[in-house]
């Protein structure tokens, strides 16, 4: 994870901290005197021994802060760069050496360009690679441009201006292979961004989450370039523990999970879990999760920002501590981690525990002390950016400061609840007050107290008596060896705390408030609205579409004119219709017709078009452009149907006539044909014989056939109407058929089978041991496998089959009992005849079809019917098919034939 890699592409720039020693001894000290860093200040100076840790059978046993919110922003105020503010976030670096990026929580961030291509006609398509983080995410949500969420319709960019000019794919981070869809598309990398430029299968990107924008260029629409594109992403799954157990990785906000994680990772601290105390891990993670104390129920420590590689490690974890007002320690091997919340103190020290003197600081340097807090957060209510949360104070400490005011600037990075950070603010205001700081030894009484925990030290001298005993917080616990005086000693560190200093209620909550002026600029122009509707006109004989646009403004006085464009929206450019006058009548500026634009047929989709209306105003300055799209549709009204049909029979063929549809944008006739004398033309016995007769004809004829027929009438749009006139002709009105063809299958059956056998004669299933078992046999008419009649005309067709009932565990003729479906009663015949394994139980179905066509080849797209009754074609093809409804059972056929009259 310590590089970028997509395809061939490498941004070659990796953490440092990947060459660093990672044992437990050398990571404490380098933390702590900044290997080649910063110190944290003189509350961290005093941990130089932590080198020799690995001797600490002989020297002594530490555990020691290493860095805590509180302490942090008492000394001197760290470098947080660009991850103090949105800024550095919000942007796309094109750099080759920019940081590869680590997400935590949830945030809005842009990435680093990794890719750029431009192809089609003039270079008009741009592709551009985006990578968010370098690991795998959760989720990327909204998709800003230019700082405004753009709607979108899967991978498809609909907000204006880029409504059909930006494909935005999303990629998670899980993807293994180019066929590996998108995150938000059932498109991949190898059917859009391979198929379109140089990268090849090799261009994946494993293991990173990033952005695939494509950008179609319109000059309307990239007015001012190319959007800086920037996502709301859910970073990266981490592992939870439950009693010191690791979980699945899941998607958490939680500071004390994440703080593990950077632990732990390569690209943090490296170390092995066995080096985190999951005790003290867990216990914040329930502090962090908790969500009764800020009053919009969410977590009240969470961390959701960015971590870049090459920032150093001892500057994340001081930024990461801010998110979670708490206090991280090493000591015994182990990273142990107290979240900001007071807890009842678990011991009270008094002077007969001390084994040395005391040493107390009961005031910082005025140079680290502050009775106000200040600064900036990301805030997630105002699209991610950088804000300044409500400045926390207080009377009193202003008063004991002179009335000095002395704030302190807090920057927190990782914190995008306003709530959330005014808590931690106030928490870092109010324990600063808490200055008094004590070192002693004590006795073996100590043993039982860790860093992190509260308790309270009994001194009379100092007023603090029985009931008025002072609490403190452990920030320094280390058990060393008194060789003068043969003993062990427990020496602590601890600093003033108490309830108070971690109270937050929602009474301390206040809300931020935008403070936008609302002054009219000379070059502000009102925001106008526009409605398209459609109408349809005829002019001569042609349907002429129109879009009517209307424009309307509540401020209609301060607009002079309008531009009005429009295209379909799968075009590039625009076409204008021009710059008009607008008429002040109240508030509708005007209407304007865009005349003789496409409309679909019947049966096409609609046509998308999009209109674009700038307002002018009288000094020549363009407002805001107002785009819609309108889904044009076809026209639905049905025409007049015929008003009836009649019939003329001479030989083989019949004459149809009927009257003219007088409708004005009529187009064609169809004809529809039923075998039924008496169906209707909504029956789905009707199907279409004819589907196109021109007009201005009114006449047809066609092959004599029995049966019922309709005429419809279909406009120019595609609309048919929606009542047919018919005829019926009658089988006595059919001349009689001269000629007939039979053919006879078996008993070779030589045509082409499907599960199906022939032996001695006989044609049977192959596989029936199972019910629902089907075989299909195609006659093969002399190797034809077709009749062919000479002409298309109307022909009679009838079949003959000789079938017989054959069950697998037959012998000799007679049935298995066991075999014999169904009950006694049903079973047919006499008792004393029940030896016949053919007699028909009625678990078996043969049955023959045929279809008709004009040509052989289309024969395939004709639909196979029962074989009897007339078809009307030059070429007639037969079927059979076999079925079971009993497992063992097959028809068993020794006859089967076919018959053509015509």
């Amino acid at each position: 994870m310590s590089r970028y890699k997509l395809g061939s592409l490498t941004v070659r720039d990796w953490n440092s901290w990947d060459r660093v020693p990672r044992d437990p001894a050398t990571i404490g000290y380098m933390i702590v005197n900044g290997a080649g860093y910063a110190a944290a200040g003189t509350a961290l100076a005093t941990v130089g021994t932590l080198a020799a840790f690995g001797y600490m059978a002989v020297d002594y046993i530490a555990t020691t802060l290493v860095t805590s919110a509180l302490l942090s922003a008492l000394a001197p105020k760290p470098d947080f760069g660009s991850a103090a503010g949105s800024g550095g976030l919000l942007v796309n670096g094109k750099g080759a050496t920019e940081p590869a990026q680590v997400v935590y929580g949830q945030v809005r961030k842009g990435g680093t360009v990794t890719f750029v291509e431009s192809t089609g006609d003039n270079n008009k398509i741009l592709h551009q690679i985006i990578v968010l983080a370098a690991h795998e995410v959760e989720e990327i949500g909204d998709i800003y441009l230019n700082d405004e969420i753009a709607t979108m319709s899967n991978e498809d960019v609909t907000s204006a201006p880029f409504n059909g000019y930006i494909k935005i794919y999303k990629h998670l981070g899980d993807q293994t292979d180019v066929d590996d869809t998108f995150a938000n598309s059932s498109s991949t990398l190898d059917n859009t961004l391979i198929r379109e430029t140089s990268a090849t299968s090799s261009f994946v990107g494993k293991g990173l989450a990033y952005l695939y924008c494509r950008f179609t260029y319109d000059q309307d629409a990239f007015v001012n370039g190319l959007p800086v594109v920037t996502a709301v992403v859910k970073g990266k799954k981490v592992t939870k523990t439950v009693s010191g157990v690791d979980q699945t990785p899941v998607y958490s906000n939680n500071a004390a999970w994440v703080i593990k994680d950077y632990l732990t990772s390569n690209y943090g601290m490296n170390d092995d879990d066995t080096n985190i105390d999951y005790t003290t891990f867990e216990a914040a993670a329930d502090v962090c999760d908790q969500t009764d104390i800020l009053s919009d129920g969410t977590a009240q420590y969470t961390i959701n920002g960015v971590v870049n590689l090459n920032q150093p490690i001892r500057t994340v974890l001081e930024q990461m501590m801010t998110s979670c007002g708490g206090t991280l320690f090493w000591g015994a091997g182990m990273w142990k981690l107290y979240a900001g919340e007071f807890t009842a103190p678990t011991k009270t020290f008094t002077l007969d525990d001390l084994r040395s003197g005391i040493s107390l600081d009961t005031r910082v340097s005025s140079r680290d002390n502050f009775n106000k807090v200040t600064g900036t957060f990301i805030d997630k209510d105002q699209d991610y950016i950088s804000a300044d949360y409500p400045a926390v104070t207080s009377d009193t400490f202003l008063t004991e400061d002179n009335g000095v005011e002395t704030p302190l600037d807090l920057a927190l990075p990782y914190t995008t609840n306003s709530f959330a950070a005014q808590r931690l603010a106030k928490q870092m205001l109010f324990r600063s007050r808490e200055q008094i700081s004590l070192s002693a030894d004590f006795g073996l009484e100590a043993l039982d107290v860790e860093v992190g925990d509260f308790v309270k030290f009994r001194n009379e001298r100092y007023g603090w008596g029985v009931g008025d005993e002072k609490t403190f917080e452990v920030i320094g616990w280390r058990l060393n060896p008194d060789p003068d005086n043969l003993d062990l000693r427990v020496n602590l560190q601890l600093r003033e705390s108490s309830q108070a200093a971690f109270g937050f209620s929602e009474a301390d909550e206040r809300e931020i408030i935008s403070n936008n002026s609302t002054l009219l600029k000379y070059y502000e122009v009102p925001t106008i609205g526009i409605t398209v509707s459609q109408e349809y006109r005829e002019v001569n004989e042609n349907v002429v579409n129109v879009l009517v646009v209307n424009v309307t403004s509540n401020a209609i006085d301060r607009v002079d004119s309008v531009i009005l464009k429009y295209k379909k929206t799968s075009d590039a450019n625009f076409k204008s219709v021009g710059q008009t006058i607008l008429v002040n009548e109240g508030n509708n500026a005007g209407r304007f017709e865009i005349v003789g634009i496409d409309a679909p047929q019947i049966n096409q989709g609609a046509i998308n078009y999009t209109v674009s209306v700038t307002p002018v105003n009288a000094l020549g300055y363009k407002g805001e452009t107002i785009t819609t799209t309108y889904n044009l549709t076809a026209d639905t009204t049905p025409p007049s149907a015929p008003a009836s049909l009649t019939h003329l029979l001479s030989g083989g063929t019949i004459f149809f006539s009927w009257p003219a549809v007088s409708d004005l944008d009529l187009s064609h006739y169809k004809v529809y044909y039923s075998a039924s004398g008496s169906a209707n033309f909504s029956d789905p016995t009707v199907s279409e014989k004819i589907s196109k007769i021109a007009r201005p004809a009114t006449s047809i004829s066609y092959p004599a056939l029995s049966g019922k027929f309709f005429i419809t009438s279909v406009d120019k749009t595609g609309n048919e109407s929606v009542a047919a006139a018919s005829t019926t002709i009658l089988n006595s009105e059919l001349p009689s058929l001269g000629q007939s063809e039979t053919d006879t299958e078996n008993p070779d059956f030589s045509g082409a089978k499907t599960n199906l056998t022939v032996s001695g004669g006989n044609l049977f299933m192959s596989s029936y041991a199972t019910a629902g078992a089907t075989g299909v046999y195609d006659f093969y008419h002399d190797g034809n496998s077709y009749f062919d009649v000479g002409t298309s005309r109307t022909v009679r067709v009838s079949s003959s089959i000789t079938a017989s009932r054959k069950h697998a565990d037959a012998v000799g003729g007679e049935v298995n009992w066991d075999a014999i479906p169904n009950n006694w009663d049903t079973w047919p015949g006499n008792f004393d005849d029940w030896t016949d394994e053919t007699t028909n139980f009625g678990d078996f179905s043969v049955s023959t079809q045929a279809r008709a066509s004009d040509t052989v080849a289309g024969l395939a797209a004709e639909t196979f019917v029962d074989a009897s009754g007339e078809l009307v074609g030059r070429y007639v093809e037969f079927r059979t098919t076999l079925s079971n409804s009993t497992a063992k059972v097959t028809p068993n056929i020794t006859a089967l034939s076919a018959t053509v009259e015509y």
